[in-house]
């Protein structure tokens, strides 16, 4: 049994979902990616979603779902670097 991290940390969600994801656990993963929003971190569970749909094929779904995070203009340089490189490792795989 995986041991569940504190609800409201965002990061801890995030790299579970993260393990997961790259075990093939793509159900669990979503689980994990949906517990982000509850921590207040909504692009990043986003994001986590539209990783795990673009694994499962849903290729053109999930680059929509980069391209509508990535076209808020406050979005933090960091988070914006980190999207264009997960929109990036979805077309290398596509």
């Amino acid at each position: 049994m995986r041991e569940n991290p504190n609800p409201r940390n965002a990061q801890a969600r995030l790299t579970l979902a993260t393990v997961l994801r790259v075990q093939g656990l793509y159900d669990e993963s979503d689980i994990a990616c949906r517990e982000i929003a509850g921590a207040g971190a909504h692009i990043y569970a986003a994001a986590c979603l539209a990783e795990n749909q673009a694994l499962r094929g849903n290729v053109v779904a999930a680059r929509k779902s980069f391209e509508s995070m990535l076209a808020d203009p406050l979005l933090p340089p960091a988070t914006r670097g980190w999207l264009w490189t997960s929109l990036a490792e979805l077309e290398e795989r596509d």
